[in-house]
C-alpha cells in the first residue's frame, strides 16, 4: 500500500470493526479536521466529536487492545475490497 496524502477538509470513510467477535461491515463518512506529523483527526459529517487516527496504521487503536477498531479509508471502494478479502473475518 502506498502512502496516501490526507488534507484538511477532505472527505474520508471510517469503518468500525469489533475485534472480539465477527461483525457486519459498517462504514461512515468523516471529514478531516487536522493533520500533523503523527495523527490525522477526523469527525463524522454533521457531528462535533473528533477521532484521532495514527498516520502509520490509519487506525485509532492504542497499545491496549480495545473491543472496537476504527480504521480510516481514503476511498469507500478500498473498504469494500478489504471486506471481500476477509477483513471482517475473526482474527
Amino acid at each position: 500500500m502506498t502512502a496516501q496524502k490526507f488534507d484538511v477538509g477532505q472527505r474520508v470513510w471510517v469503518s468500525v470493526r469489533n475485534r472480539l467477535e465477527q461483525s457486519k461491515p459498517f462504514i461512515t463518512e468523516y471529514v478531516i479536521t487536522s493533520v500533523n506529523k503523527l495523527y490525522i483527526s477526523a469527525r463524522p459529517i454533521n457531528q462535533m466529536y473528533e477521532r484521532k487516527f495514527h498516520k502509520r496504521t490509519l487506525t485509532n487503536t492504542a497499545k491496549i487492545k480495545c473491543k472496537y477498531e476504527y480504521k480510516l479509508w481514503a476511498e469507500v471502494e478500498d473498504f469494500w475490497k478489504a471486506v471481500e478479502e476477509g477483513y471482517y473475518a475473526r482474527e
